[in-house]
C-alpha cells in the first residue's frame, strides 16, 4: 500500500486521521544522519528520520511515555516501510 511508504505527507495525513490531531509537524531529519541509514536515492521523498510536534485531545491523561507508545504503535508500518528513527515533542 504505497499509502504507508514514509514520505512527510502520508506520515502528517495518517497521524492527523489517526489521533485527530490538533496540530502536527513532520520535520524531515533525513540528512542529518547521511549515510547512517540508507535513504532510497530514486526517491528523495521517503523520510527515514523525522521529528514530529504533535498536539492531539487523545494524548489527555497519558504520560509522555504512553504517548509515545501509541504513536510507535501507529507509525509500525511507515518503520516496516523504511522509517527508521523517530523523535517525538507532544504538547
Amino acid at each position: 500500500m504505497t499509502f504507508l511508504i514514509p514520505s512527510k505527507e502520508n506520515i502528517a495525513s495518517f497521524l492527523m486521521h489517526a489521533l485527530d490531531a490538533d496540530s502536527l509537524i513532520v520535520q524531515d531529519d533525513s540528512q542529518k544522519h547521511h549515510g547512517h541509514y540508507p535513504k532510497d536515492l530514486n526517491n528523495p521523498h521517503l523520510l527515514s528520520h523525522v521529528t514530529l510536534y504533535i498536539q492531539s485531545s487523545q494524548f489527555s491523561g497519558l504520560s509522555p511515555v504512553q504517548q509515545h507508545r501509541k504513536i510507535y504503535q501507529l507509525l509500525d508500518p511507515f518503520f516496516k516501510n523504511g522509517l527508521h528513527a523517530i523523535s517525538i515533542k507532544t504538547i
